[in-house]
């Protein structure tokens, strides 16, 4: 994913989640190569109370998601396997956000894992927030998208799978319209920002 492509970005609780979202993409008819994931490599069923306030995390608990027993919608993503991101660990990741994340090793001020995001369009607050999240083993999201009916597809299946805290980011056409109320976009070098409803 370069500096210059658009991208919805998404934070999900739990497995169910995620597998639920990539489902929907590939049903919807995306392509995989569009699609990133990551989420802290984890052996062993673990269970834990989420961090935020959240209607999704209420929803839902924790379950493992591990190499060995990676399968179902996730398999859809062709290369789906672990990355060391110095300093914080082993993930497993797919998709731009992976080849972004193994060519900002040092990630500088930021880090390998927040740098890479901030690189590709996400603000720098959120981008460290999506990196505390994913530490507290939630599973991160991105889609790729070049134009505005697949924005709108996007934005609908975002809601639809209660994506925490969704961020599109910038735009390099400007052709991408504000179309619904209660939500900041900026076209341009700038970012818009979702905050999907409930």
């Amino acid at each position: 994913m370069s500096e210059k492509t658009a991208a919805a970005f998404g934070i999900f609780p739990d497995r169910m989640g995620i597998e639920t979202v990539v489902s929907t993409l590939k049903r919807e008819g995306f392509s995989n190569s569009d699609v990133s994931v990551i989420f802290r490599e984890n052996r062993g069923a673990w269970g834990q109370p989420r961090p935020l306030n959240t209607v999704a995390a209420a929803a839902a608990r924790a379950t493992s998601l591990t190499m060995g027993s990676c399968y179902g919608a996730l398999r859809w993503l062709a290369g789906l396997s672990p990355v060391t991101i110095p300093g914080k660990g082993t993930f497993v990741a797919v998709g731009p956000v992976r080849a972004a994340i193994e060519t900002n090793n040092t990630g500088g001020f930021h880090g390998p894992l927040a740098g890479s995001l901030i690189r590709m369009g996400v603000p720098e607050y959120k981008a460290k927030r999506y990196e505390d999240w994913l530490e507290n083993r939630w599973f991160l999201l991105s889609v790729q998208f070049t134009d505005p009916q697949r924005m709108i597809k996007l934005k609908r299946i975002l809601s639809a799978t209660l994506a925490e805290d969704v961020v599109f980011t910038h735009d390099p056409t400007g052709s991408f319209p504000n179309f619904d109320t209660g939500e900041t976009i900026t076209t341009g070098p700038e970012i818009y920002r979702s905050h999907l409803p409930r």
